[in-house]
């Protein structure tokens, strides 16, 4: 067999099409359709599952943007920030969904199982008409598809943002491609633009389309001149624009780490080894885990395989090099995966994972690129090419499949996913924190509080899971030890609103009306339409016997959809 020859994207005037040539488009129809289906098919076991409590409840169960589908309800969809992010798209796709399934856990499991089959169909057609093959657009298609990796962008709810960006991504590459093939057209240049613009407004990651839109140029070899530099203004001002917004939001709601527990130097170490390992778990995907936690400190560094990582960015800045002029396909397939990972390899930390399955949904378009592409030409001097490059590709769905049926079935619950993650991580502060949470929303009050017992135990500067844990005891009577609790949440988090508010019902079960007011007011001060903190008021003065002043806050929150301020205005002030 001869060294593949994968230099330049394969065409039909290089491969000296047959009749039967798998180049032909007659044969693209069957192939989407499979591909549809099978993405369909892999998470069907989806279905089944509940909503987590893992971002579900903000996003959906007790979000008051989405209970109205109202022109002033869309307008502060559209101009109000929520959750520590600006995506607006995401949030009105809730809005809609609500609107026919109310919180039913299947209509939004449905919707995303649908999204990601049509991800994949967006996928082959880009692949199609990228490498003029489709069979080497079957074989990425299937292993993006059905890849474990993709079951945290489609098995949680909450990361639809992730479905519906990639989604318009790839539509606004497709139409890009059209762009360049067609003479330029005005027509394909706004419908680039278009869909561009919906993926950002879906999540702030489509920004690495305008990276990828100078790829496609040189793939294409566009020559470089001053118009292909003008085509790419408008969308480096939108995505300025979104970088700004969107930096500015996660800032001010306090979701930038800013603790500094890691110097600069050692998030490029760990952003070398997120690079390799998402290279590595495309392609065997083990170990998988909703959460990974940040490190240990070895001494006064961090582990050894960190330091050694730094090798694999060094590599991979080689091979581009190398490659620029002699390979396309491999410098193409590498810098694709760089620019779509780039910005979540954690040199700017967001959230507290090091590492998310979740961000290599459209990045590994990039490397499965690379394989099936190598696969196919190392098979060109076989007779049996087809039949033995569809066999891999074969074996790796049905393998890819199996495992994403299982992994579906880890998010069938919170107790699931939690348990799931505390067995490969257990000191993970943050999933046992969230399996106690768990527990407490199953009423099973000691099994949650030995587990934001083990939390506090393994992160002490956790402020939630000391939050959690005085709800723990808030619901047993100990509202003396949950005050306790709710005082150092709050002196590890001074913008804790939850804190105050709950601290404000302890100090009102503790006849400290004054207090319960004062930390009432500051939890409005940092959170002015959050109406679960105007029934809380409600209730206080409720049992301060003061009716009128219970009414007026129960009225504020009620304006906002929050049901139990709903039930109790019907039932005190009517």
């Amino acid at each position: 067999m001869k060294k593949a020859n994968i230099s330049k994207p394969i065409s039909p005037q290089k491969q000296n099409i047959k009749k039967n040539s798998p180049a032909k488009t007659s044969y693209s129809w069957w192939m989407i359709a499979l591909c549809g289906m099978a993405a369909f098919v892999a998470f069907i076991p989806a279905l089944q599952n509940e909503l987590t409590n893992w971002d579900d409840p903000n996003y959906i169960v007790d979000n008051p943007l989405i209970r109205s589908l109202s022109s002033e309800n869309i307008k502060r969809i559209f101009t109000e920030s929520y959750f520590g992010n600006y995506q607006p798209l995401h949030i009105l796709s809730y809005a809609i969904e609500y609107h026919f399934f109310g919180i039913s856990p299947k209509g939004y499991h449905a919707v995303s199982i649908i999204l990601h089959a049509l991800c994949a169909i967006s996928v082959f057609i880009f692949v199609s008409k990228l490498s003029k093959n489709n069979y080497i657009a079957l074989g990425v298609t299937l292993l993006f598809a059905l890849s474990p990796l993709r079951t945290e962008s489609v098995c949680w709810a909450s990361e639809r943002k992730d479905l519906l960006y990639a989604f318009f991504f790839f539509i606004a590459a497709i139409y890009y491609i059209k762009y360049l093939q067609k003479d330029m057209a005005a027509k394909y240049y706004f419908l680039t633009l278009l869909f561009f613009i919906l993926a950002v407004l879906s999540k702030v990651m489509a920004v690495s389309f305008v990276p990828v839109m100078f790829l496609l140029d040189y793939w294409y070899q566009r020559k470089w001149n001053a118009k292909l530099i003008l085509d790419k203004i408008i969308f480096v001002v939108v995505s300025l624009t979104m970088g700004i917004v969107e930096l500015k939001v996660v800032k001010d709601e306090g979701t930038i780490d800013a603790t500094g527990q890691y110097n600069f130097m050692e998030r490029i170490f760990f952003a070398s080894h997120n690079c390799l390992m998402y290279v590595v778990k495309m392609i065997v995907p083990f170990n998988q885990s909703a959460y990974y936690p940040y490190p240990e400190r070895v001494g006064q560094g961090i582990a050894i395989q960190y330091y050694a990582a730094i090798i694999f960015p060094l590599i991979l800045i080689g091979l581009l090099i190398y490659t620029f002029k002699k390979n396309k396909t491999i410098f193409f397939g590498l810098a694709f995966f760089i620019v779509t990972v780039f910005l979540v390899l954690m040199l700017v930390p967001v959230g507290p994972t090091i590492f998310s399955e979740r961000y290599t949904y459209i990045p590994c378009i990039g490397i499965y690129l690379i394989l099936c592409t190598f696969l196919y030409e190392a098979l060109q001097k076989n007779k049996q090419q087809i039949a033995i490059y569809l066999s891999c590709v074969g074996i790796f769905s049905v393998i890819y499949f199996t495992l994403t049926n299982a992994r579906c079935k880890v998010w069938k619950t919170s107790i699931t996913l939690w348990t799931d993650a505390t067995q490969q991580f257990p000191t993970a502060g943050h999933a046992l924190n969230n399996l106690g949470d768990a527990y407490y929303k199953l009423g099973q009050i000691p099994q949650a509080e030995e587990n934001f017992n083990s939390a506090i135990k393994y992160n002490p500067n956790y402020a939630q899971a000391w939050f959690n844990r005085a709800n723990c005891y808030g619901q047993t009577g100990k509202y003396q030890a949950a005050l306790n609790d709710l005082n150092k949440a709050i002196s590890l988090d001074q913008k804790y609103t939850d804190a105050y508010t709950k601290r404000g019902q302890a100090y009102s079960m503790l006849n400290q009306p004054e207090a319960a007011k004062a930390d009432y007011a500051k939890s409005l001060q940092l959170k002015p339409n959050n109406p679960e903190i105007y029934y809380n008021l409600g209730v206080m003065y409720i049992n301060m016997n003061n009716k009128q002043e219970a009414c007026v806050n129960f009225g504020k929150a009620a304006s906002m959809n929050f049901d139990a301020a709903i039930k109790a205005y019907n039932e005190v002030c009517k």
